[in-house]
């Protein structure tokens, strides 16, 4: 499709012919080998996000400054871009893209899903959209979308319904809105929306009742016009104040006056003179004031109104910094201010902060550029024209302010030509004197006011000529003498007054010669010393006056000697500092004071430790040439590199080739140029760069990430490897971009990753974690927000909360469970041995009642028969007295037996709890032992009869008779106290005695015996008791109870 005008521009009357600048501006390229889909590029937007969006003739290309992703149409899928011919892009306020295709209609691109959306036309519904071939599209700020047709004029898309609008049934809408090709629509600051149709330019204006009113702009309202005017609209622009651009399609530029409602011609000053037709593809104007113009067949030109110069750009062949294409279709400035074209052969990039650096290249179709690329020097003259050493090419000139080099080659049938095309070295240019050293020529003198040379050859028969005619490196000392360093001759130094050569060698005996015969650097200090350094044999200080060396070599022992042997530069700074720089051995400085080395290398922040080119600018700070550009500042010792990704075109730099300008221009030159900087103009890039994620991937499966980041990502526990990939959006020089990231919960600080953009992580263990990544721009101004997302690694289903909680309480309900199974089988226990003790103490007391009522029953009455029939033996039996006497004793004895008998059978059973009851039993026990001791014993019993049944009453029995007992044997009291009380729920008994007591902590059989009773009975008891204190035992049982334990 073509989207190209014819455009007539007009400047002021005197400014300079419109020229190609080949050193201005560089562009950097996209083509199909960076992986654009395809070269023609048709639109180019950037999204809220930072992303780059190029419209192709073959699909949708999303670029992030280091790779290019393609989406195309799939007829597979539904979801797939319609069409892979890209007319329009329009970014959305809520971030979505709508594209406009040229057969596939409308269609709206979700970052969500990274789905598309099909707007198409359908006879049937008259909501579609008329025409499926969209040529321009602009949300205005109520978020209506407006769609321009190539047939069917101009309709529109509400944000909240997914009809579309025309105005076909509008009686009051012109045919130019319904029935044309919309070129071109933009919204102004009043909310007028501007139409460029091929029937002319319309304003429509939404009225408060929301209809839409419509203006045309006839011829009249466009001041002044030609006979050549047409109202077709080719382009509208709206520049940052707003001010609105029409470009007709006749090619000529209108701006419009909002008070007078009118177009007038645009030109700079009421005069102006007419270019050549120009086919004006796009305009726009750039953050400096500068249009921007892409044309279809020339190029791209700029204008600076300021300073009434236009300047055109175009494609060159062998040139890899120009345009790639003649044919521009479209221009964007992005957010940083970088100018974006879309060509016939790819993208080209220009951004302005690459201009810090100016480079002159070496290009075969150019007769008036650099005659060879290879400069090996570089010299100023008091003119500020800048004379260039080539090899292979000669001797270049370029003029203060003009833009076409002279050529000085060897001439062999003219003497006064230079000797050789092959030039090495130059010195500064004194009384237009410029002296220069070629690789077979020898010495040239060469005068720049007369552009005459005299050469100076090395002649075997005369021991004043030139040592070598290779010769490495130049230098004019304070005296005017010319030290000439030759590739195998030693060192010479000239004088141009006498015209001869004094030869400084090396001698193997003498250790104060020159250490070698190769020279490859010379300096003079301020105290008159010429440092000399060689090829491998380390640097040398010649004294002038004595013509006596001092070596410095490399000591591998002693860091503080010099790195290297081999010598490639050397400078002295304003502070006197003798700067060297060496072969592997980095940056070297001499210390005078210790005569010792300090190095630098590239662990400091060299970007190499090969050092060719040493210069001071007029801050003092120090240019380093390396593997790049370094900037060294001495007294902070800080590094900053400068490489071909900040605009340095010139390729690989050479030795010692360079120079500083007069107004502090740095000069230095490389492999296929020069480049020329002012050091006080390299301001920082201070874009501070979005940090986005561009891919994920899952055991290097690519999954797809969310869109806002907001909602996270969750893995299985098994997807425990995983990447992030991630870009700082800064485009100026994307390669030097810096990164830094951390997993919140796995890595302990940031992880510094430099250039890589990409992060792995292994055998992550499930959890919670947060990514981060934070980004820098090429100069290091740093994203500190950068980008995050959170990460949920779902442990399997026995390591989570749920599971563990689960186990948790199953096992505490087990554990509670078998508890409770072994207290409730200790309580069976317990239960048994009570109950077997219950019946030991009933069976034992039964066998007692048993035996004392036996031993009562049978043995007593027996033994009383016995008593008796012996009394009646001594009645019948008086006369005999031993024989009473006996008998006496027998009855005595039987009597004492009776007794003991009666008393073993009470305290087997006590006949008296039987026949008295249980109080009078109680009181019988008091009585018995009151009259046989000593203790006065006070006692106070309630009525206990028919409270207990018969085998606890034997138990409270036998409790009251052991503590009684226990009084009497033990207590050594005088005086006791008996107390038994009853209650509704309990009988209380309370004895206690004033004795000499007992630690109640040691119990004996007795009292263990009490306490196993009263358990039975389910009662407590209490003893107090201390030594000297006397004791006290409270026992409380209850009543109403069935005691079974």
């Amino acid at each position: 499709m073509k989207l190209c005008l014819n455009f007539l521009f007009l400047l002021y009357i005197g400014c300079p012919s419109l020229r190609a600048q080949f050193h201005e501006i560089q562009f950097k390229r996209l083509s199909i080998n960076e992986g654009l889909s395809s070269p023609i590029v048709l639109s180019i937007v950037k999204d809220t996000k930072g992303f780059l969006w190029f419209g192709t003739s073959n699909g949708l290309n999303k670029y992030d400054g280091y790779q290019i992703r393609t989406f195309e149409n799939d007829s597979r899928d539904s979801t797939s871009i319609s069409d892979n011919w890209i007319n329009a892009i329009c970014v959305s306020r809520n971030g979505d893209l709508w594209i406009g295709t040229q057969n596939g209609g409308l269609n709206r691109f979700d970052y969500t899903s990274e789905k598309f959306t099909s707007y198409m036309n359908n006879p049937n519904d008259s909501t579609s959209i008329p025409d499926n071939r969209i040529v321009s599209l602009c949300e205005d700020s109520d978020g209506t979308l407006w769609i321009g047709t190539f047939s069917y004029g101009l309709c529109w898309k509400k944000s909240d319904e997914n009809k579309i609008y025309n105005f076909k049934s509008n009686s009051f809408i012109p045919m130019g809105l319904k029935k044309s090709t919309i070129s071109s629509i933009i919204e102004d600051k009043n909310k007028n929306i501007w139409v460029g149709t091929s029937f002319g330019l319309c304003r429509i204006t939404k009225e408060r009742n929301q209809q839409f009113m419509c203006r045309i702009y006839e011829r009249d309202k466009f001041h002044p016009y030609s006979s050549s005017f047409k109202n077709a609209v080719r382009a509208l622009y709206k520049n940052e104040q707003g001010i609105l651009y029409v470009i007709m399609i006749n090619g000529e530029l209108y701006t419009y006056n909002r008070e007078s409602d009118e177009f007038y011609l645009f030109k700079l000053e009421g005069k102006s003179k007419r270019l050549s037709n120009v086919v004006i593809s796009s305009i726009v104007q750039d953050r400096f004031g500068k249009f921007w113009l892409g044309t279809a067949n020339d190029g791209v030109l700029i204008a600076d109104i300021k300073n009434k110069i236009i300047n055109k750009y175009v494609y060159e062949i062998g040139n890899s910094n120009s345009l790639n294409s003649n044919t521009v279709f479209c221009i964007s400035e992005d957010d940083a201010g970088g100018i974006w074209l879309g060509t016939y052969q790819g993208v080209a990039n220009y951004d302005y902060r690459r201009k810090r650096f100016i480079n002159y290249l070496h290009q075969k179709s150019n007769p008036h550029c650099l005659s060879e690329g290879y400069v090996l020097d570089i010299s100023e003259d008091p003119k500020g024209g800048i004379w260039v050493a080539t090899h292979g090419g000669g001797l270049n000139y370029l003029p203060y302010g003009a833009s076409e080099f002279m050529h000085f080659r060897h001439n062999p049938h003219d003497p006064t030509s230079i000797s050789s095309d092959m030039l090495i070295c130059m010195t500064d240019i004194r009384d237009n004197t410029l002296w220069i050293g070629s690789r077979d020529g020898g010495l040239i003198k060469f005068n720049i006011r007369t552009k005459k040379a005299k050469n100076y050859l090395h002649k075997d028969d005369d021991p004043y000529s030139l040592s070598d005619n290779a010769i490495f490196y130049l230098f004019q000392d304070k005296k005017g003498n010319v030290w000439v360093g030759t590739a195998r001759g030693g060192l010479d130094k000239f004088d141009p007054k006498t015209e001869k050569f004094i030869h400084y060698k090396n001698n193997p005996d003498d250790s104060t010669s020159l250490s070698e015969n190769s020279i490859w650097a010379i300096q003079e200090d301020r105290k008159g010393n010429i440092w000399v350094g060689t090829q491998k044999s380390g640097l040398n200080r010649l004294d002038p006056k004595t013509g006596k060396c001092t070596r410095y070599l490399h000591n591998p022992n002693d860091p503080k000697s010099i790195r290297s042997n081999s010598i490639y530069a050397l400078h002295e700074d304003s502070k006197g500092r003798i700067w060297i720089g060496t072969v592997g051995g980095g940056l070297n400085c001499y210390n005078e004071n210790t005569n010792d080395f300090t190095s630098y290398t590239d662990q400091d922040g060299l970007c190499d430790n090969h050092i060719g080119t040493i210069m001071s600018d007029l801050k003092g700070r120090l240019w380093i040439v390396s593997r790049c550009l370094t900037m060294f500042d001495p007294e902070t010792k800080s590094f900053r590199n400068f490489s071909r990704e900040d605009g340095i075109l010139c390729g690989e730099f050479n030795q010692e080739s360079g120079c500083v300008g007069r107004d502090g221009k740095m000069y230095f030159g490389g492999v296929e140029g020069y480049v020329v900087f002012n050091p006080d103009n390299l301001q920082d890039n201070n874009y501070c760069p979005p940090v986005v994620f561009t891919g994920f991937k899952v055991f290097d499966e690519s999954r797809h990430l969310p869109s806002d980041y907001s909602s996270g990502i969750y893995l299985s526990y098994e997807e425990n490897y995983f990447s992030f990939e991630f870009a700082a959006l800064s485009y100026t020089a994307p390669e030097k971009n810096m990164y830094r990231y951390m997993l919140e919960g796995y890595d302990k600080d940031w992880v510094n990753s430099g250039t890589k953009r990409y992060a792995m992580y292994n055998k992550v263990e499930p959890g919670d974690y947060v990514f981060k990544v934070q980004g820098s721009n090429n100069d290091g101004v740093w994203n500190t927000k950068g980008a995050s997302i959170a990460i949920h690694i779902v442990p399997p289903f026995w390591k989570t909360s749920w599971f563990r909680f689960s186990m948790l309480f199953a096992f505490m309900f087990i554990i509670t469970y078998t508890v409770w199974l072994r207290i409730n089988y200790l309580k069976r226990r317990t239960r048994q041995q009570q109950e077997l003790s219950k019946k030991l103490i009933e069976s034992q007391e039964e066998e007692r009642k048993r035996i004392g009522a036996g031993l009562h029953d049978s043995l007593g009455q027996d033994l009383l028969v016995i008593k008796n029939l012996a009394i009646m033996g001594i009645e019948a039996n008086e006369k005999k007295k031993s024989s009473d006497e006996q008998l006496q004793k027998i009855s005595t004895l039987v009597s004492q037996v009776l007794a003991e008998v009666r008393e073993i059978s009470y305290n087997l059973r006590p006949y008296h709890l039987d026949q008295l009851g249980l109080t009078g039993a109680l009181r019988s026990i008091i009585s018995r032992v009151s009259s046989s001791s000593k203790i006065v014993f006070k006692e106070d019993l309630d009525d206990l009869n028919n409270l207990f049944p018969p085998e606890q009453e034997i138990n409270i029995f036998r409790i009251v008779q052991e503590a009684v007992n226990n009084i009497i044997k033990h207590s050594k009291a005088t005086k006791a106290d008996i107390f038994i009380k009853r209650d509704k729920n309990y009988v209380k008994f309370i004895l206690s005695d004033n004795g000499i007591g007992f630690d109640s902590n040691h119990k004996g059989f007795g009292l263990t015996g009490m306490a196993e009773r009263v358990r039975i009975l389910d009662g407590t008891m209490e003893i107090r008791s201390e030594p000297n204190s006397g004791t006290r035992i409270t026992i409380s049982i209850p009543l109403g109870r069935k005691h079974e334990r």
